[in-house]
């Protein structure tokens, strides 16, 4: 997690294939959950957009293939 989400909720980092790091991060706010979505930068993240969402439900593959 991050510093500034008190270390709750779910982050997923990926890389694109133009090579672009992208974070997502689901974080519990004030009963709700908002969705960030954060682009590597040099040493930084960027925010690059952020919506509001009902509720998050996590699926763990136990087998996953990469292309």
């Amino acid at each position: 997690m991050t510093e500034t989400d008190g270390g709750q909720g779910v982050v997923v980092e990926h890389t694109l294939d133009t090579g672009q790091r992208r974070r997502y991060r689901w974080v519990p706010e004030d009963g709700a959950w908002t969705r960030y979505v954060d682009e590597r930068d040099g040493d930084d993240w960027r925010p690059i957009g952020s919506e509001a969402v009902e509720d998050v439900s996590i699926t763990h593959l136990t087998e996953v293939q990469s292309r």
